[in-house]
């Protein structure tokens, strides 16, 4: 199986699965090339980030079919087991929110935390979590699905910005309760296909309120509460439920509404299908930094963009591609390699990136 490994984390031994190029074309490494150091001195010469290795076991044995990342990570052994951890995870965390919500019980920070780190130790790196999470294919309660994404999420953003452990466990198991509100909804509105009108919409946005009402009488650190009711919140000032601006709003708040923006969307779900994980980040770069804390929005996006290196992309001209260079300066439209083409989308604006594949 080929797994995506950042550059720093390279060691000498590793087998380099995909030919890896620069910024202008050029191919500098070849595939099934052994790193050492001055492999990894180039890769750093060239501002290389991310690399697909070989895992040990399947480096002597060539892929018969070329398969996309996606369907690697599908067939792999550690997805089967993150999908099953995945599953039951989420069934035990839906039990443990109705409890909370309808029997009144307190909240046990730890044992949710504990029940979040059985998926969060699955994952070694932010590429191995992010393609654990794009590969599944959810057909069962968005609303408790999407609380683990975002808790996962959340968790990986504290990683990036540094926060210690204490407020790295705080803020997923925040995460994981921020649409706590939602189990107070008509099942009717959260389960509509069709797009809300006006009164079903003021009464979806009662949510972030029900939440923190729910949270309050807990005995719980006060950001857990405050991200219930302030994710919507924007640093502009256009959020709901209280109109904040930027420094009213809580740092625990402002992440997990990154996390829960870019999850809402590209998440495939009943109401609406997935939209381009670059699609929203051109929406954050063009919108996002403006309503959205703008420290924490370019930790984001420097840090996600990396785990999408060598992903299979469906372009809007129906063609095939796979990308093999993040170009910083407009993060939403990389360089993709189709077959021996290099296509460098900030150039050509009429196309964009459809799907990951």
């Amino acid at each position: 199986m080929k797994i995506r490994v950042r550059t720093e984390k390279l060691k000498d031994g590793m087998m380099i699965a995909d030919e890896v190029y620069s910024i202008i074309g050029s191919k500098i490494i070849p595939s099934n090339t052994r790193v050492s150091k001055k492999v990894i001195d180039l890769l750093n010469f060239h501002r290389v980030t991310v690399v697909t290795v070989l895992q040990e076991e399947q480096r002597q044995e060539e892929v018969v079919e070329e398969l996309t990342q996606l369907e690697q990570v599908r067939a792999s052994k550690e997805f089967k087991t993150f999908e099953s951890d995945f599953n039951q995870v989420t069934s035990d965390l839906t039990g443990k929110i109705n409890e909370i919500v309808y029997l009144d019980k307190e909240i046990n920070v730890g044992e949710l935390w504990d029940n979040l780190n059985v998926l969060i130790n699955k994952t070694d790196n932010s590429n191995a979590c992010f393609d654990l999470l794009r590969s599944m294919k959810h057909t069962s309660d968005f609303t408790y699905i999407h609380s683990v994404n975002v808790a996962l999420i959340s968790n990986m953003i504290a990683k990036w910005l540094r926060m210690d452990q204490t407020e790295i466990e705080l803020l997923s198991v925040a995460g994981l309760l921020h649409d706590i509100g939602k189990t107070k909804l008509p099942q009717e509105i959260i389960n509509k296909q069709e797009l809300l009108n006006n009164s079903e919409i003021r009464e979806f946005k009662r949510h972030s309120t029900l939440g923190y009402n729910i949270l309050k009488e807990k005995d719980v650190d006060k950001r857990i509460q405050l991200v219930a009711l302030t994710h919507h919140e924007r640093c502009d000032g256009s959020g709901y439920p209280l109109r904040l601006k930027s420094t009213e709003i809580c740092t625990f708040a402002k992440i997990v509404a990154i996390a829960d923006t870019y999850d809402e969307l590209t998440i495939s779900h009943s109401e609406r299908k997935a939209v381009s994980p670059f699609t929203v980040v051109q929406m954050f770069e063009s919108e996002g930094l403006h309503q959205f804390d703008t420290s924490i929005m370019l930790t984001f996006l420097n840090s996600i963009l990396d785990t999408y290196i060598h992903s299979d992309v469906l372009l809007s001209n129906g063609q095939k591609g796979k990308i093999v260079f993040i170009n910083k300066a407009a993060p939403s439209r990389p360089i993709v390699k189709i077959g021996a083409q290099f296509l460098d989308l900030s150039v050509n604006m009429h196309l964009n990136i459809e799907q990951i594949i």
